[in-house]
């Protein structure tokens, strides 16, 4: 579907922030695909199968929502991607072990083999430091999964620079949410077409 856009990249990217803008901009245009709950798991290599099932689940809805209301956009925080690039970074930081890594990669291809590439793709993915000063933001709450790790940060952020060359994508590497908006809004001006061949800023204007 043409109306849907899967954003993507490291955790502290601003994916969440800028996904929540685009929302905002026309709530009644503009909708939010929503992502189930995953249980807390501490093992890596199991966290990430969680993740494929649930990206399986998430794949599939978010097809049945973008045809029932073509003349929507649908935002999707996570396309699936993640099951690529964070075992990668798993295998870097030896939590995991090439052997499992490779089983891993394998069981991508063969359940997501009839999603990817996926059709109007968005990377965030700033440089290492700002993602840094991001996530050291939100340290007020509750941290997250080892992301007080910067090891692991950096890890991830190079899994996604290397995947984002593999995939026809919009890469955003700015930590500025403006520059990025702006950025983002020209792309889908050019890329997603509506039904009645309005244009997103159309729509949201």
């Amino acid at each position: 579907m043409n109306n849907i856009i899967y954003f993507d990249g490291p955790h502290g990217a601003g994916k969440t922030t800028l996904i929540q803008k685009l929302k905002e901009s026309d709530p009644a245009k503009v909708i939010l695909a929503q992502k189930l709950p995953i249980t807390k798991i501490e093992d890596p290599l199991k966290r990430s199968i969680l993740r494929l099932a649930r990206h399986l689940l998430h794949l599939e809805s978010n097809k049945q929502l973008a045809k029932e209301n073509k003349d929507k956009i649908i935002l999707v925080d996570r396309s699936g991607l993640d099951v690529y690039t964070y075992p990668k970074a798993f295998l870097n930081l030896k939590w995991i072990s090439k052997e499992e890594y490779l089983k891993h990669i394998e069981l991508n291809n063969i359940l997501l083999k009839d999603h990817f590439p996926l059709k109007n793709l968005v990377i965030v993915n700033p440089k290492l430091n700002e993602l840094l000063k991001n996530i050291e933001k939100r340290w007020e709450n509750k941290k997250k999964w080892r992301e007080e790790n910067l090891e692991y940060l950096k890890e991830t952020n190079k899994a996604y620079s290397e995947i984002a060359k593999q995939h026809p994508c919009l890469i955003l590497d700015s930590n500025n949410l403006e520059i990025n908006l702006k950025i983002l809004q020209t792309w889908i001006d050019e890329n997603i077409i509506t039904k009645n061949n309005k244009t997103l800023t159309q729509i949201i204007k």
